[in-house]
């Protein structure tokens, strides 16, 4: 194999691995997103607020 075909097909193969982490990284944003607004709503109906959030709906700085 010829170092220059060594050299596309570790491109291709940083390609593909970029996309691969891009999508699975979307993927597992969405969830997160869906699981806090599905834990927001539960502590909706159990009339509590969320903890990380203050009462006016401000998100804590806990730097």
């Amino acid at each position: 194999m010829r170092q220059s075909d060594t050299d596309d097909l570790a491109q291709q193969i940083k390609e593909y691995l970029d996309k691969k982490i891009e999508s699975e990284f979307g993927l597992l944003h969405l969830k997160l997103s869906h699981i806090d607004i599905m834990l927001n709503k539960i502590y909706d109906e159990l009339g509590g607020t969320d903890p990380n959030y203050t009462t006016d709906g401000e998100e804590l700085n806990r730097s």
